[in-house]
C-alpha cells in the first residue's frame, strides 16, 4: 500500500474581495467517490435513499452553479425601467417571456434556441407615462393569454396572437391600483392584491369569488403554491407576510399564519422544487427562508437590497430545479458588511446555510442595480430587469 500523502506546503492564495464561496471542494470530494460507479446505479440508490438527500441537494446546486458560471449575456435596452417579468409556462413555450415597462408598455419576446438571439414577437403600447405593469402572468390554459396589472387601475387580460384585450378588474376608488397578480394552476380562477389591502378573487367568466381587505396597508405580492391552489401567501407594508387557506378566507383574522417581519415583505415566494420553504425578501436587508410545514423560521440571511423610489423593488426569487435563492444586490454603506467599492451583482445563495454560492457579474451588471431576476422554468435562461437611478434600464438574457 502506497504511502499516504502529506499536506503540500503551498501558499494560500488570498481570495478577491468579492469572490463568493462555494460548495466546490465538498462536491468534487464526493464526485471522487462515486465518479467510476454506474451513473444508473446512481440514481437508483438515490431514489431508494441509500445516497443522502443533503449531498444530492450539494451535487444539484453544483449543477446549477456550474452552468450559470458559464453564462453570456443577451442585452435588450429600454428608455423607462422595467417593472414586471414573467416566463411562460408551458414547456412548448419555454423560451418566450414577457416584460412590463414603467409607461405601461408590453413586450412578447423569445430567446431562440439555435441564434441564441432575443426576438420580438409582440407588443402591447404604452398607456402613458407613469403607468407601470405591475405583474405579468400567462394564463396556465391558454398559451396565448397574458394576465397584467397596471397603474391605471386595472387587471387586463390580453390575446397576444390577435392583441385583443379585456378588462377582468377595475379599480373602485381613483387612489387605488392593483399591485400583483396570481393565477390557479388549471387556471379557473384568478387573484390580486391592491393598494387598499384587499384581495380580490375572481373566475374565468369574471364572476367574483371574494372581496374583502386582509391587510391593514398595500399588498405588496400574492403567490399561490404551485401544489396546492389553496395555499396562498400574501406581502403587505403592514410589514407581514400571511398565508390563507382560501377555502376559509373570509376577513383580514381568518389567516392561518401570519409572520411578522422587521421591514415591509416585497415578495414571499414557495420553492418551486417541493414546495417547502418559502422565500420572502423585505425592502431592506433581509432574506428569509421558513420550512414547511409548521413554517418554521430556517434561516435569515442579511443582505443589502434596500428600496429606493426610482428603481423597482429588488426582489428575491427562486432558481426552478435547485434550491438556490437569487437576488440583485444594491451595496449599502450602513451595513457593517460593507465594503468600499462593493460592485452590483446578482447573487446565488443556499437557504438552509445563507452561503453565497456565486455572483454573477457580466458586462454591464456592475454599473447597474439587478432588481428583477427570474429563470425560464428548465433553467437554462436568466431574465434580469437592470437599471439605475438614472432611469436607465435594460432587460438581459443570460444563457450558456
Amino acid at each position: 500500500m502506497p504511502p499516504k500523502r502529506g499536506k503540500r506546503n503551498e501558499p494560500q492564495l488570498k481570495k478577491p474581495k468579492y469572490e463568493p464561496e462555494n460548495d466546490v471542494p465538498a462536491h468534487l470530494t464526493f464526485l471522487e467517490r462515486v465518479k467510476n460507479k454506474n451513473i444508473v446505479n446512481f440514481l437508483k440508490q438515490t431514489q431508494s435513499g441509500n445516497v443522502s438527500s443533503v449531498i444530492s441537494d450539494q451535487i444539484k446546486r453544483w449543477a446549477v452553479i456550474k452552468q450559470v458560471s458559464d453564462f453570456s449575456a443577451i442585452q435588450e435596452t429600454f428608455i423607462q425601467r422595467i417593472t414586471a417579468i414573467c416566463w411562460h409556462h408551458a414547456i412548448s413555450q419555454q423560451n418566450v417571456i414577457a416584460v412590463g415597462i414603467k409607461n405601461g408598455y408590453i413586450l412578447i419576446g423569445k430567446v431562440c434556441q439555435i441564434t441564441k438571439e432575443f426576438k420580438h414577437l409582440s407588443t402591447f403600447d404604452e398607456i402613458g407615462k407613469g403607468f407601470a405593469i405591475y405583474a405579468l402572468k400567462f394564463d396556465p390554459q391558454i398559451n396565448e393569454n397574458i394576465y397584467s396589472a397596471c397603474w391605471d387601475g386595472s387587471v387586463t387580460l390580453k390575446n397576444v396572437e390577435n392583441g385583443l384585450s379585456s378588462v377582468i378588474l377595475s379599480k373602485t376608488f381613483d387612489n387605488q391600483w392593483f399591485t400583483s397578480i396570481d393565477v390557479s394552476k388549471d387556471g379557473d380562477f384568478l387573484i390580486s392584491g391592491c393598494t387598499a389591502g384587499r384581495l380580490h378573487m375572481v373566475d374565468r367568466n369574471g364572476k367574483i369569488l371574494f372581496n374583502n381587505i386582509i391587510h391593514t396597508q398595500r399588498i405588496l405580492s400574492v403567490q399561490l403554491c404551485p401544489r396546492d391552489k389553496n395555499l396562498l401567501a400574501t406581502t403587505s407594508l403592514d410589514r407581514t407576510v400571511k398565508l390563507w387557506d382560501l377555502r376559509y378566507i373570509k376577513d383580514k383574522s381568518s389567516y392561518t399564519m401570519s409572520l411578522q417581519h422587521s421591514s415591509p415583505p416585497a415578495v414571499a415566494a414557495f420553492s418551486q422544487t417541493g414546495c417547502n420553504q418559502l422565500l420572502t425578501s423585505d425592502q431592506y436587508k433581509e432574506i428569509r427562508v421558513y420550512s414547511a410545514s409548521n413554517w418554521k423560521l430556517l434561516n435569515i440571511i442579511e443582505h443589502p437590497h434596500r428600496q429606493f423610489m426610482h428603481i423597482t423593488p429588488i426582489r428575491a426569487s427562486w432558481h426552478p430545479t435547485s434550491d438556490i435563492i437569487i437576488i440583485g444586490r444594491y451595496p449599502d454603506p450602513s451595513l457593517s458588511s460593507y465594503t468600499e467599492g462593493e460592485p452590483r451583482t446578482i447573487d446565488f445563495f443556499c437557504p438552509a446555510m445563507g452561503k453565497t454560492l456565486y455572483q454573477l457579474i457580466k458586462s454591464g451588471v456592475s454599473q447597474c442595480i439587478s432588481s428583477i431576476n427570474i429563470f425560464n422554468n428548465t433553467g437554462n435562461i436568466l431574465a434580469t430587469g437592470r437599471g439605475t437611478i438614472f432611469s436607465y434600464a435594460a432587460l438581459e438574457i443570460f444563457r450558456s
